[in-house]
């Protein structure tokens, strides 16, 4: 099973800076027609600083298009994990190596409707795992009393399902589930999506 996780970030990205660009634009514009007839006060200067700062985000997004823009995949099937990302850090990780697997969703506290950050946290079997795959060190978070290999993914609550499916296809084994987190409250997931990890089975 493949997940896209370029495409999805770019889908992001674009997004915001369509949003950045179209709300920024129209107020740097008045910004600077108002300093033309001489009408500067706090709110202009207010408008001028916020347009700046949310045409940046297009700005951004457009010089570092390369790097945003690049294929990366998660691949689970059944020898392991692979994570490929040809222009970036692609590695792989045996299931035989893994201890457990954990998937994370976290969003904002209050964020009623909002996308969840979704991370997999793949916790290894043996200390001797990081000597075999330093390209995964830039994954290594500290997990409570526990350390893991932190994979973040992106903003989609439809990867849960998905990952939820594959896990229990390829590694029922070292499959923990899911854990939904909101603000620092752990809530199960069926509490804020209802059905949604059936949805992976269908």
């Amino acid at each position: 099973m493949i997940i896209n996780v370029g495409r999805a970030d770019m889908r992001h990205l674009v997004t915001g800076a369509v949003i950045g660009a179209v709300l920024g634009g129209p107020a740097v514009v008045a910004a600077i027609a108002s300093f033309a007839t001489g009408q500067v006060n706090a709110g202009v200067i207010f408008a001028l600083l916020l347009g700046l700062a949310l045409l940046s985000l297009p700005v951004i997004t457009i010089v570092r298009a390369r790097v945003y823009f690049r294929p990366r995949h998660l691949v689970f099937e059944g020898p392991g994990l692979r994570w490929v990302d040809p222009r970036g850090a692609p590695w792989f990780a045996p299931w035989t190596e893994v201890d457990s697997v954990l998937v994370h969703g976290h969003v904002s506290k209050g964020g009623s409707t909002r996308e969840p950050l979704v991370f997999l946290h793949l916790y290894p079997a043996d200390e001797t795992y990081a000597a075999r795959h330093p390209e995964m060190a830039h994954h290594w978070n500290t997990d409570g009393e526990r350390g893991a290999y932190r994979i973040q993914l992106s903003f989609s609550k439809n990867y849960i399902p998905r990952i939820d499916a594959a896990m229990k296809r390829f590694a029922p084994g070292v499959y923990r589930g899911v854990a939904l987190s909101e603000g620092t409250t752990v809530i199960p997931v069926e509490n804020r999506w209802p059905g949604v990890l059936e949805a992976g089975q269908s």
